[in-house]
């Protein structure tokens, strides 16, 4: 509940509003106002608990804002840790070297709670992520596959983002529109079919990611929104 003198208003409902012990944990999307003089990030902080996971069976508590966080978060706007990053500490990420790293930032959504409640996997709707990448660090993976360096990439999260850079740079190799504008790229959840096919099979990773970041500067970001759902092979 939010503070004495403070209401939060739904102003839309984009699907079936449910209770929330008859929604099964599978929410719905909605617009909010909120009244009062903070700015955004002050109201959450002040009124919001940290997600943790539903499978811990238990609150949040205020320990949680560092326990149940990566040591390498640095920007708002994640609604969840990625959790295989959790394991990381200081000392580990010392001993695999700042020249061996590279960071990306996907801001994780709500949906990443909800559970998929489709008999098949592909009939469930995937909610989108905003993520950002800046060129250099690009570039330094797209050096590492030229030189046939293997990727270990950890978690959903980064795997997420990083094939859907992929793909985004597919679409640009192939002369389609990239999303709202030229710095705000869309990938939809299906749209990797189509994109797979004919010659998109056999585009390389080196290649797609070179055509993304062709004439920007190192210090240019990368970033837009995916609805990618990564799957079994089995749903192929």
């Amino acid at each position: 509940e939010p503070v004495s003198g403070v209401t939060v208003e739904v102003t839309n409902v984009f699907g079936i509003w449910e209770e929330e012990e008859d929604s099964g944990g599978n929410g719905t999307n909605c617009t909010v106002k909120i009244h009062s003089n903070e700015c955004i990030g002050d109201f959450l902080n002040s009124n919001g608990s940290v997600p943790i996971p539903p499978y811990l069976l238990r609150e949040a508590d205020p320990n949680d804002k560092l326990r149940y966080n990566n040591v390498y978060a640095k920007d708002g706007g994640s609604v969840a840790a990625p959790t295989a990053g959790l394991h990381f500490t200081d000392e580990v990420l010392e001993s695999i070297g700042e020249s061996n790293m590279n960071q990306l930032t996907l801001h994780v959504g709500a949906g990443t709670f909800m559970p998929v409640l489709s008999k098949d996997a592909r009939d469930h709707r995937m909610h989108a992520e905003t993520f950002c990448v800046n060129v250099r660090e690009l570039k330094t993976i797209v050096n590492a596959l030229e030189r046939g360096k293997p990727l270990v990439v950890v978690g959903t999260t980064s795997t997420r983002t990083l094939e859907s850079l992929f793909w985004l740079g597919v679409k640009r190799i192939r002369g389609l529109s990239l999303g709202d504008n030229a710095t705000n790229l869309v990938l939809e959840q299906f749209e990797w079919i189509p994109l797979s096919v004919g010659d998109g099979k056999y585009i390389s990773a080196a290649e797609s990611l070179k055509a993304l970041i062709e004439g920007k500067e190192d210090d240019d970001m990368i970033s837009g929104r995916t609805s990618l759902m990564i799957t079994p092979n089995s749903y192929k």
